[in-house]
């Protein structure tokens, strides 16, 4: 089974593939509710944000229903280290993480904390000032670039020798 957690909005398909074809259970976080309801399958799902700081925060959160209508939820935003625990996730296979908060998220996790151990990250990106940014920071943290996508890149840690 894979450990794995994904941070993406919306759900993509790679955590349909990987439950469908890998028994993947991974925890699903999402911050639109619409998203959050229609979770289905075999992952868990929290009704939530990732936090840009080391601390909680809660948010307004609006969805456009239509040309005339906004939904307008409150979320709260946690720090991606503290979903990892709380999902004992601290030493999942794989994770995916996007959005605008997701460089500001890696940046506040304890990678020198010897419970987390994260060997797989995909970072999904809309430009690529983040991308180069994320890019530059997590070589700082010993991973290296596995792949490159068109809306994404793969980082894989490099073993400690």
């Amino acid at each position: 089974m894979i450990g794995s957690i994904e941070f993406c909005v919306p759900r993509s398909t790679t955590s349909a593939y990987l439950e469908r074809a890998r028994g993947w259970d991974g925890v699903l976080v999402r911050a639109a509710a619409r998203d959050y309801l229609a979770i289905r399958g075999a992952a868990r799902a929290l009704h939530a944000c990732l936090s840009p700081t080391a601390h909680p925060r809660e948010v307004t959160y609006q969805e456009t229903e239509s040309q005339e209508s906004v939904f307008s939820s409150r979320v709260l935003c946690l720090p991606l280290f503290t979903v990892l625990l709380a999902a004992d996730a601290t030493r999942a296979d794989y994770v995916v993480i996007g959005g605008n908060n997701a460089l500001s998220a890696l940046t506040h996790l304890p990678f020198q904390d010897e419970r987390l151990h994260l060997p797989m990250l995909e970072v999904q990106f809309n430009n690529d000032i983040t991308r180069n940014m994320t890019t530059h920071y997590l070589l700082k943290k010993n991973y290296t670039v596995a792949a490159s996508f068109d809306t994404s890149v793969m980082y894989a840690l490099k073993p400690h020798v």
